[in-house]
């Protein structure tokens, strides 16, 4: 799949992995913001292709082809930990001001009236790197690559023969591959589309519910509990439309994958298929000059 649907994959996991959160425990501040989840699942969902710069696309070698060491649960593995390091060394570093004045502001407030708490600047600063915020970045970055080696697995096997997701571990003196099924292309439109509304559906919903948590009685509260859950059953479904589409797409050479994309856009309406041809010629152009850098 291309990097659009790759990163609205990882948009439409987060939506499912925020509102589980909420439908669990609604009223409860969460370590994690929306905000951030989107932006770590979106990224680790697409970072795995970035082997596509520099890794050749005639080798099966996951250390310098395409679909290599990066997809593997190894691979994103690292990448959610190296997700999860940066989200929290710039929330450290937002953080700074609001502790600056935090910290005076408790230090007079002490100092001319006697009461408040001590305000702790070092364990504010780095509240981020807490084991339980770290933790649920880290799990939320992995689950975001894993979202990117499942869309992949029922890709052609092209040159790879599908992906080494237990790298680095051998089988018979090569490194085990799986998928390359060739059920789907490169790409479909039929899934891009129906991830964009899907994030164009999830996030306001997910800010809705949000805002209803301001209302604190009984009754916004079962609200609240039961929005979340249809957020995430609405994204749950989306996944299981996906599988099923996927199931019932097979084909047989490129051509035939050709056809059947281009059938769809022609038969789309028009919102639809005038900035899917213009999107088509664009991420052609932009593939081929990152292959020629």
């Amino acid at each position: 799949m291309t990097p659009p649907e790759h990163l609205l994959i990882g948009f439409s996991t987060a939506s499912a992995f925020y509102a589980a959160e909420h439908f669990v425990k609604p009223l409860e501040k969460k370590p994690v913001g929306y905000g951030k989840l989107l932006c770590v699942m979106g990224l680790a969902a697409i970072l795995p292709d970035m082997d596509s710069f520099w890794g050749t696309y005639t080798s099966k070698n996951p250390w310098i082809g395409h679909r290599g060491m990066t997809h593997s649960f190894i691979g994103v593995a690292v990448i959610g930990l190296g997700l999860a390091i940066v989200s929290a060394l710039i929330s450290v570093l937002l953080r700074i001001l609001p502790a600056y004045w935090h910290f005076w502001h408790d230090h007079f407030r002490r100092k001319e009236f006697g009461t408040g708490k001590k305000f702790h600047l070092p364990k504010y600063l780095l509240q981020p790197f807490h084991w339980l915020p770290f933790a649920l970045v880290f799990l939320a970055a992995f689950l975001g690559g894993v979202t990117h080696i499942l869309a992949d697995l029922p890709q052609a096997k092209s040159a790879w023969g599908g992906l080494p997701i237990y790298f680095p571990f051998k089988s018979g003196g090569d490194y085990a591959r799986v998928g390359g099924f060739g059920l789907v292309g490169w790409y479909d439109f039929r899934i891009g589309w129906g991830l964009i509304g899907a994030a164009a559906i999830s996030i306001p919903a997910v800010w809705l519910g949000m805002a209803l948590k301001w209302f604190k009685n009984k009754f916004f509260k079962v609200t609240v509990i039961s929005w979340f859950a249809l957020v995430f059953a609405f994204n749950a479904g989306l996944y299981v439309w996906i599988v099923n589409h996927v199931r019932h797409s097979s084909y047989v050479d490129d051509r035939t994958w050709y056809d059947s994309q281009m059938k769809w856009v022609a038969s789309a309406p028009k919102f639809i298929r005038e900035p899917t041809q213009e999107a088509f010629k664009i991420g052609v152009s932009l593939f081929q000059q990152s292959q020629r850098l």
